[in-house]
């Protein structure tokens, strides 16, 4: 995925203002009718019979332009899911961080002994199972 830095919608669509677009977009129409023309045109040279030279350079404005999408633009989203799921895709680290958080403790040593537990569930009934639950250990 790609995402054109600056332009919205009616970007698109010169003199017309899409219903509910947020406007005016961050450039002006130059820059705008640019990035929109040599993003579109890369495209349709990746599909279509071009030189070998075309086809390297219309790559690279497509690659640029899912990289900046990646890195910068969703860096932040990405960063967020980080939050939501485990790489093992067994718990939810924000549910530990929040129980933490919830439980008002400040000592060290307390949230230590807190024993925190999070598991994600991908589908319906498996969540619809699980229940929340505690126990007392020790004193």
């Amino acid at each position: 995925m790609a995402i054109i830095p600056g332009i919205d919608h009616s970007d698109f669509c010169p003199g017309f203002k899409v219903p509910g677009d947020v406007y005016p977009s961050d450039v002006d129409k130059t820059t705008a009718m640019k990035s929109i023309g040599d993003s579109v045109s890369a495209f349709l040279h990746l599909h279509t019979t071009q030189s070998k030279a075309t086809v390297t350079a219309a790559t690279k404005v497509i690659k640029d332009s899912m990289d900046w999408t990646s890195s910068n633009l969703l860096a932040p989203l990405k960063h967020a899911f980080t939050y939501a799921i485990s790489e093992d895709g067994t718990s939810a680290p924000w549910c530990e961080i929040g129980q933490k958080k919830i439980a008002g403790l400040k000592n060290s040593e307390d949230l230590d002994r807190l024993h925190t537990i999070s598991i994600y569930k991908n589908e319906t009934k498996p969540f619809e199972d699980t229940r929340v639950n505690w126990a007392t250990e020790g004193n």
